[in-house]
């Protein structure tokens, strides 16, 4: 089915031409609007995310493509003296076929012709984050990029379970904008979180019936982040729409409907826009005018966020699932990273599991099978997350190599979660099998998300005429052993609902707020 898709740039360049730091009088601006002549599958990137692709013990990674995607995990759960090591309790996928118990690394699974995704904090006071990321960058230079996906949007609030986005100019695993512990900052980069839940005290006009919203974006400029948004002091440019969408109220998540959201991006403007369940007629959410501070970066990777905390204080369940589906986005096709992860160690401890592993000194050695000829990346990255209590990146040694030494590039807090990339120099890596020593010696830390990355050694992902079962193939970045082999593929979901085209599309800003009108369509 072909998609049409009201090209929001322009009322991206409208809006942000009304937006300002104080109230703003009303004013109407009208512009024309255009459709796009292709499908979703006709952009730079696109994945339905309709076909199960199993689990491989070998990877963190289940349900999706482990060549295309990569998956990351990070709680506070942490307490190294303790044997606490960035713990996680199991949880249920309870919309897929026998609602499963599923620990960590089973936690995402296609079914019901989309990603699902369950996860569980199990206390009142928990952050916890778990997160998706396409291995094929995404480049906006010079122009305003979009980015499309589906979710079902929880209407639940921050104090809850919510979906956020983030896009980073490194693929680090884990990455946080300064959440109950999880200080995992990327070098630059970009958060939008979806957990502004109206009747919460939530400062935007709802929508009849409740809704959500944008509560804050947040901007990374070398590893420094400024949050803008409702309550934060760094409000100016940052404006909410008086009505946002409706969202999904269960409290554990249901198969259903889902919400369309498209992010605008460029150097100096953030436009977000979305639908309601299953509808088609896009609505403003939140902008952001980023004019007298432009972004730092302009080619990153999209990560899709799970984000939860002590949702139970809010009456909402601990255990959770969001659904995700049809990710696209424009711009030039650039050829894929591709990743070669640790497994998480899935040591058992009380009613869960740990995914972190100690590392001291003398290091911890990780071994890494299948690499590809490391001379068909233009860089390499090893990466990792770690609870830091010192300040200290720990040191990385590939291959027997000295151990490679990283400055500290972070703030000074402490008992944190921190993400990083330490470069590799590619003539230390070989094909075949690699290792990787970490050690740390100011403390025994807590490090998780191991991951080893050769920066555009996929092959280019171009694309296709028709939504495919399957990804284009690729050398498959196998640690050790063989994928277990697939499931059969679940039915795949109905084509999106086509978004309406509205001949004119009518900008108006009362009191700051965005508010648009379709007129004639």
């Amino acid at each position: 089915m072909r998609r049409f898709i009201i090209p929001l740039v322009v009322v991206a360049v409208a809006a942000m031409a009304l937006l300002g730091g104080s109230p703003t009088p009303s004013r109407t601006m009208s512009v024309n609007a255009q459709t796009a002549n292709c499908q979703w599958p006709c952009e730079a990137f696109f994945d339905p995310l309709n076909v199960d692709h199993g689990h491989d013990p070998t990877k963190r990674t289940s349900g999706l493509d482990p060549v295309v995607w990569g998956t990351s995990r990070v709680t506070e759960l942490s307490n190294v003296p303790q044997g606490q090591l960035n713990f996680w309790w199991p949880s249920t996928l309870a919309t897929c076929p026998g609602s499963p118990t599923v620990e960590p690394e089973q936690n995402e699974a296609i079914c019901n012709g989309a990603l699902t995704e369950s996860s569980n904090v199990n206390d009142a006071h928990t952050f916890a984050e778990q997160a998706e990321y396409a291995r094929q960058p995404f480049d906006f230079a010079g122009r305003t990029g979009t980015v499309q996906f589906q979710t079902d949007l929880a209407q639940q609030g921050i104090h809850a379970n919510w979906a956020g986005f983030a896009i980073t100019d490194q693929p680090v695993p884990a990455p946080s904008n300064s959440q109950q512990g999880v200080d995992s900052l990327p070098r630059n980069g970009v958060f939008v979180d979806f957990a502004l839940a109206c009747g919460n005290g939530a400062p935007c006009c709802c929508p009849s019936g409740g809704g959500v919203s944008v509560n804050a974006i947040t901007v990374v400029r070398n590893y420094v982040a400024t949050t803008y948004g409702a309550g934060f002091p760094n409000t100016p440019g940052f404006t909410i729409a008086a009505a946002g969408v409706h969202g999904r109220t269960s409290a554990a998540g249901a198969v259903g409907a889902l919400n369309t959201v498209q992010i605008q991006m460029s150097a100096t403007s953030i436009v977000v826009t979305g639908t309601d369940p299953g509808a088609a007629v896009m609505k403003p959410i939140a902008a952001l005018d980023l004019t007298s501070a432009p972004l730092t970066f302009s080619r990153g990777v999209i990560w899709l966020l799970n984000r939860s905390y002590g949702p139970a204080l809010n009456g909402f369940a601990n255990d959770h699932q969001f659904q995700w589906a049809n990710v696209a986005f424009d711009g030039p096709v650039l050829p894929r990273d591709l990743g070669y992860e640790v497994p998480d160690s899935l040591t058992a401890h009380n009613g869960g599991v740990d995914l972190g592993y100690t590392v001291g000194n003398p290091g911890r050695t990780f071994t890494l099978g299948g690499v590809t000829d490391p001379s068909r990346a233009t860089a390499a990255l090893a990466e990792f997350t770690w609870f830091d209590t010192t300040n200290t990146v720990p040191a990385v040694s590939v291959n027997g190599n000295a151990p490679l030494a990283t400055a500290w590039p972070f703030d000074t807090h402490v008992s944190v979660w921190r993400t990083i990339a330490v470069p590799v120099p590619l003539s230390q890596l070989q094909a075949g099998t690699n290792s990787l020593t970490i050690s740390d010696a100011a403390e025994t830390a807590d490090v998780a998300n191991i991951d080893l990355i050769l920066a555009g050694a996929g092959q280019l992902i171009g694309p296709t005429p028709t939504p495919s079962p399957s990804p284009s193939p690729s050398p498959s970045p196998t640690p050790t052993a063989s994928p277990s082999p697939s499931p059969s593929p679940t039915p795949v979901p109905p084509s999106p609902t086509p978004l309406a085209v509205c001949p004119s599309i009518v900008i108006t800003a009362v009191n700051g707020a965005i508010v648009a009108t379709c007129v004639g369509g």
